[in-house]
C-alpha cells in the first residue's frame, strides 16, 4: 500500500440538538440537550476542505470532499448524561491533489484498497457519552474499528500498519472527534438565555489539529417554533505538538483563523434540523528534519472548509 499523501480531516458526526424551554413571561430560553431512550436520528453531512500549500512560490491545492450518513441511537439516559450509539451507514470521499486522486464509495462494490479500508468503518458501532450541556465526556470503540479497517487491507506491510493506525487515530480518533463535535454541537450555559443573549466557552482538542478554540455563541432568534444560534470562534493550533503530516512525515501545524457556525433548532423535537459551518485558517506546516532541527521545512498553508449537516428523526 502506498503511503498516505492526503490528509483527511472529517467532521464525521453530529448529535442531538438543543432542547429549549421558553419562559414566555421573561422571553428567556433554558437551553439543554434532551435525550429519550430508543430515539433514532439520521445525520447527513456534506463537506469540502481545500488546502493550499505554497511550495517554493507554487500553490498546490488539495481538495477533500465528504458525504456521510450516520445513524444515532440513544441507548441510555440519566440525570447527568446520555449514551449514544453511533454507526456510519455510508461514506463517500473524493480526495484530489495535482494529478492524483482517491475515490471512496462504501455503497459500491469497489475492491481498491481505500474503498475496502473505509467500507470496514461502516456498520461498526461506537459510543459517545454526552452531557446535557453539550460536552462530550467520552468516546469508546473507535480503536477496535481501526483494527478492523487495517485488517480489511492485508496487503499493507506489517511495517506500515502501525503508521496507518496512528494516522487513523489522529484523523478520526476520540480526541479529534471531540474537537469536531464541539463545532457542530452548541455548548449551552447553566443560566437562561435571552433573545440576542451571548455566552462563551473554551476548548482544547487533540488530533491532527491540536488547538485552542474560543467559542462565542449568540441566540439570534427564538420562539416556540424555531431557534437560531450563531457561533463566531477563534481557532489557534499548538505548534509545539508533533503530528503526522502525511506519508509518515512528522511535523507541526501552526495555524490561526476563524470558524463561523449557524444552527437551526427545532424546539418541539429537541434536535437541530440544520447546521452550517465555515472555517478559514492560515499559517504553516512545519516538516521536521530528523537530522537537523535547524533545517526543518516551513510550508505556508491556508485552509478553507465548508460543512453542512441535516438531521432527521426516524
Amino acid at each position: 500500500m502506498k503511503p498516505f499523501i492526503f490528509v483527511f480531516v472529517f467532521l464525521l458526526t453530529a448529535f442531538p440538538g438543543a432542547y429549549a424551554q421558553l419562559n414566555n413571561s421573561s422571553n428567556e430560553f433554558n437551553l439543554q440537550y434532551q435525550f429519550t431512550e430508543g430515539d433514532q436520528f439520521q445525520v447527513k453531512q456534506h463537506s469540502q476542505e481545500d488546502s493550499y500549500l505554497d511550495l517554493n512560490g507554487v500553490e498546490q491545492r488539495t481538495t477533500n470532499q465528504l458525504d456521510a450518513i450516520m445513524l444515532l441511537t440513544v441507548t441510555h439516559v440519566n440525570a447527568a448524561q446520555a449514551t449514544l450509539e453511533a454507526t456510519y451507514k455510508q461514506i463517500n470521499l473524493l480526495s484530489s491533489s495535482q494529478n492524483q486522486s482517491i475515490t471512496v464509495n462504501t455503497s459500491s462494490g469497489g475492491k481498491d484498497v481505500y474503498n475496502r479500508l473505509f467500507k470496514a468503518m461502516t456498520g461498526k458501532k461506537f459510543t459517545i457519552i454526552m452531557r446535557h450541556n453539550g460536552i462530550i465526556s467520552d468516546i469508546n470503540g473507535l480503536n477496535s474499528i481501526f483494527d478492523d479497517m487495517i485488517a480489511a487491507v492485508p496487503e499493507v506491510k506489517a511495517s506500515e500498519r502501525e503508521t496507518l493506525k496512528k494516522f487513523l487515530q489522529s484523523q478520526f480518533g476520540a480526541q479529534a472527534l471531540k474537537g469536531n463535535l464541539a463545532l457542530v454541537l452548541p455548548y449551552y450555559p447553566d443560566m437562561a438565555v435571552q433573545m440576542n443573549g451571548t455566552w462563551t466557552n473554551q476548548l482544547y482538542t487533540n488530533g491532527f489539529y491540536n488547538a485552542h478554540t474560543d467559542n462565542y455563541w449568540k441566540l439570534t432568534f427564538g420562539d416556540k417554533y424555531a431557534i437560531n444560534l450563531t457561533n463566531q470562534a477563534k481557532f489557534t493550533t499548538d505548534p509545539t505538538q508533533t503530528v503526522d503530516l502525511g506519508g509518515g512525515q512528522k511535523g507541526h501545524v501552526d495555524l490561526k483563523g476563524t470558524v463561523q457556525g449557524q444552527y437551526m433548532i427545532d424546539p418541539s423535537s429537541g434536535w437541530p434540523s440544520m447546521c452550517i459551518i465555515h472555517a478559514e485558517l492560515k499559517g504553516d506546516y512545519i516538516y521536521i528534519n530528523p537530522n537537523n532541527s535547524k533545517r526543518n521545512v516551513k510550508v505556508p498553508v491556508r485552509v478553507v472548509k465548508d460543512a453542512s449537516y441535516q438531521f432527521k428523526h426516524l
